[in-house]
């Protein structure tokens, strides 16, 4: 049985990241709200126009406004806002500003997110693993948390104001999950979800408007050299790559699997040590290289999840091939006694496995697959030839597996 706990393990963990994968598909694919009253009382109350995708748009007091309801199991409001002449998104000028203020420089849009502080980002910031900008403002600091890709620098020039940090925190306390300056649909927007969100009645929603016409005309200046785009930081890149990896040494361990039979408590234990003595100094390094960045404490949880299923499916994969094809030496013939036997169906096709336990007390008890015409005469009770060969890592795999005479 030890020789599937890598297949086991593989299926599982693929089948978690197919889990994983549709989830947060159905949270990012928005589903047009065609048939929402709430959207469509605001269309009706500001005469927007409302697009193929299902935006609503329309002016107030000279912006330009844009809400999307998305309907379904995971409900949201945003509302986005841009100033009218602004030049968005190749650049910001607000008409406060004037032009005689020099613009930040970014090559993508440096956003910046203000959530509601809760207890995953304290946790992150009292083990060091997140940093996050600290504006200055005790109630503010404690109350929003930031998540920016932008320079500190900006992120202090867009909080500055008095005005605008109390507009942030009402909007966040008016019901809103995220605050977004300087995103790639608009210089702001707010995303609500809740179900139904009540940001929608008149009042709050007016309410609502004014608070992002306070943030919009007091944001600094910037051009873009790539608008539409915004920035993926560090943490992102590593993630991805660490999940990728661990699909690929998933895929080559469940392919070793097949391929090649070994004894599968001495492969797992060999497993095992490499595992204990790689992953923990990688997990190290991963600490410090997140560390100090100002990015998702969940994402980096999740790289280090994948760094922690890549290792062992990677050890496991490795050592079968290592082991395989550097071995030069010669075999030996094992006498064996077949002790159960089985088929498994996977779609169309089926799988003969037969356990074996070799005479040779170096050699534990193992489970094997076979072709059809050696099950057919590898019944419980017989005895059996295994031609074995020690392996260059000294873990001794079985070449082929046939009937004694």
């Amino acid at each position: 049985m030890a020789a599937w706990v890598p297949l086991v393990v593989g299926v599982a963990f693929i089948g978690g990241l197919i889990a994983l994968v549709v989830w947060l598909k159905r949270r990012a694919v928005k589903t047009p709200a065609a048939g929402s009253a709430e959207l469509g009382a605001l269309e009706h109350r500001y005469k927007g126009q409302r697009d193929a995708k299902g935006w609503v748009s329309f002016r107030h007091e000279g912006a330009l406004v844009r809400a999307y309801q998305q309907a379904g199991k995971h409900p949201s409001f945003t509302t986005c806002l841009d100033l009218p002449n602004s030049g968005y998104p190749a650049r910001f000028l607000s008409p406060d500003v004037g032009v005689e203020q020099t613009p930040v420089d970014s090559r993508y849009h440096p956003l910046i997110t203000f959530t509601q502080e809760g207890g995953a980002q304290r946790t992150g910031k009292r083990l060091g693993i997140n940093r996050e900008v600290q504006i200055g403002d005790a109630s503010f600091d404690a109350a929003v948390y930031i998540t920016a890709a932008a320079p500190d620098e900006l992120v202090h020039r867009v909080c500055q104001q008095l005005e605008v940090r109390e507009a942030i925190l009402g909007l966040l306390r008016e019901g809103y999950t995220h605050v977004e300056v300087f995103g790639t649909q608009a210089p702001v927007s707010v995303t609500c979800r809740t179900a139904p969100p009540s940001v929608l009645r008149e009042a709050s929603h007016r309410t609502t408007l004014e608070r992002l016409h306070t943030i919009a005309r007091a944001l600094p200046a910037i051009t873009i050299a790539k608008p539409g785009k915004a920035r993926v930081e560090l943490q992102a890149k590593v993630t991805a790559t660490l999940w990728v990896l661990a699909f690929v040494s998933i895929l080559l361990n469940v392919g070793a699997v097949q391929a090649i039979d070994t004894f599968g408590s001495q492969l797992l234990v060999a497993t095992l040590k490499v595992s204990a003595v790689v992953l923990p100094p990688l997990l190290i390094a991963l600490f410090l290289l997140m560390r100090g960045r100002p990015e998702s404490f969940v994402n980096q949880l999740l790289s280090g999840l994948a760094l922690l299923a890549l290792v062992p499916c990677a050890a496991s994969a490795s050592l079968r091939l290592g082991n395989m094809l550097a071995d030069d030496g010669p075999g030996r013939q094992v006498e064996a006694l077949i002790v159960d036997r089985w088929t498994t169906t996977q779609k169309s096709s089926t799988y003969y496995h037969v356990k074996v336990e070799p005479a040779d007390a170096a050699l534990p008890p193992s489970e094997f697959k076979v072709g059809y015409s050696s099950y057919l005469c590898l019944t419980p009770g017989t005895e059996a030839r295994l031609w074995v060969r020690e392996g260059a890592l000294q873990l001794p795999w079985v070449e082929s597996i046939s009937c004694a005479p």
